[in-house]
């Protein structure tokens, strides 16, 4: 009942949209231990929602490609997000588009 009436009062916060439109990230980088959780940790860290996660490697694992998609998207939260990706020295390429 408790976890309800918290999931309620986020739902009417003014951030919240009904806005079906999605940011797709992918992002190709270097198959390093602990990659995946610093690249969601910087989503987390800009208040990114990621709606939809799908990843694959190489066959010869010299690197990966996960696609990030995020809904309700806030352009400066993701541009700020983007920015430290792209910093990271493991990330190969990195494309954004926007799906409705």
């Amino acid at each position: 009942d408790k976890a309800r009436k918290i999931i309620q009062k986020e739902l009417k916060k003014k951030h919240m949209s009904t806005s079906n439109r999605l940011a797709k990230i992918r992002v190709e980088y270097l198959d390093t231990p602990g990659i995946f959780s610093r690249q969601a940790g910087i989503f987390s860290k800009h208040g990114l929602d990621l709606e939809i996660v799908s990843g694959s490697g190489r066959s010869d694992k010299s690197s990966c490609a996960t696609e990030y998609y995020i809904r309700n998207i806030d352009s400066a939260k993701v541009q700020r997000a983007i920015r430290e990706l792209r910093d990271m020295r493991e990330t190969l390429d990195l494309n954004i588009d926007y799906v409705v």
